[in-house]
């Protein structure tokens, strides 16, 4: 055996000690680096849970607030007072049937059809002086 050839082995033993003290050195600075986001993550999680928890007890009040103000005694007697409603009595309903009766479509002669006809035509004297007044009662044929 010669002289080199142990010189080989130590070298590389060295090598192999040194390769492996670095590779160590580089997992415990991975593993401390992991340490620290897996606690930075555990901090977020218990912020956003907070955060949630808050998001909840907002819910429940806006729902009690939501509830206060539907409440129907409280909204007849704010119609009472600001706007003077009154509760529908009970001799005031009428049938679903008795509504054409009650409230006909079409009458004999109905408010539409005497507006439309006490309406001048636009050649007319009276319109003459809507249109000197910038009124426009129609386009220029007569008819509307």
């Amino acid at each position: 055996m010669s002289v080199y050839s142990r010189d080989y082995r130590t070298l590389a033993r060295r090598f192999l000690v040194c390769l492996m003290i670095i590779i160590g050195l580089l997992l415990l600075c991975g593993l401390y680096f992991i340490k620290t986001q897996a606690q930075s993550a555990r901090l977020d999680v218990v912020k956003i849970e907070r955060e949630i928890e808050q998001g909840r007890d907002r819910i429940q009040i806006l729902q009690a607030e939501i509830a206060h103000l539907q409440n129907p005694t409280r909204l007849e007697a704010l119609s009472q007072t600001h706007l003077g409603y009154m509760p529908i009595e009970a001799d005031r309903a009428i049938n679903p049937d008795d509504i054409e009766v009650y409230f006909p479509l079409r009458g004999p002669e109905s408010k539409l059809e005497s507006k439309l006809e006490a309406k001048p035509e636009f050649g007319s004297e009276r319109g003459a002086e809507g249109q000197a007044q910038g009124l426009n009662y129609g386009p220029a044929g007569g008819e509307p």
